[in-house]
């Protein structure tokens, strides 16, 4: 029975072992790539599996593109059924040549289409984006000023057009689009 003594233990542990907690470590950071889904139809195998956080991440992108571009579409349906007519006409009132007027048509039809699809959403999301904030700065530019009859900022309704279409640039498509966000400029 000679030799050394063993460690003290009681019933909350013994003496010479650390206490579980210290021990443990952290799962790393990087790890192996997620599994691919494992399910009976042959498409799903492409896409790995993803987790509910970034489903409800990508029914939100999906959700801003709808509504940006959605809102935007209405005005170019508007422009296809009447005529750039009044851009045009804002356009000459200050010196500018009056054929720009029909990049509405781009700004205002196309880029929304690309977005609500989900196919470059990026990439047409700031070309949407600018389109906007020239129009609002060549025509509403004296409401970033002034307060509305509502007693609401008079632009809060241009900037919201023009701060959406860059968030939906900064986001992407996410997996709820056409290209299913995986391209550069998705």
């Amino acid at each position: 029975m000679g030799g050394r003594p063993g460690p003290a233990c009681s019933p909350r542990g013994c003496a010479a072992s650390p206490p579980a907690w210290r021990t443990a470590r952290a799962a790393p950071v990087r790890g192996p790539p997620r599994p691919l889904r494992s399910s009976p139809h042959p498409q799903h195998a492409l896409y790995p599996a993803y987790t509910p956080r970034e489903r409800l991440e990508d029914l939100g992108k999906l959700l801003l593109r709808l509504l940006v571009g959605g809102l935007m579409l209405f005005h170019g349906i508007d422009k296809l059924l009447h005529g750039p007519g009044d851009v045009a006409h804002d356009l000459a009132e200050h010196g500018l040549p009056t054929l720009m007027a029909y990049g509405v048509y781009v700004g205002e039809v196309v880029a929304p289409v690309f977005i609500l699809v989900g196919a470059w959403t990026r990439l047409w999301a700031l070309v949407y984006g600018f389109n906007v904030l020239f129009a609002v700065l060549l025509v509403h530019a004296h409401d970033f000023g002034r307060l509305a009859p509502t007693g609401g900022w008079a632009a809060e309704l241009y900037v919201f057009y023009v701060v959406g279409a860059f968030v939906v640039a900064l986001l992407g498509s996410g997996r709820c689009a056409l290209r299913r966000g995986v391209g550069r400029w998705d």
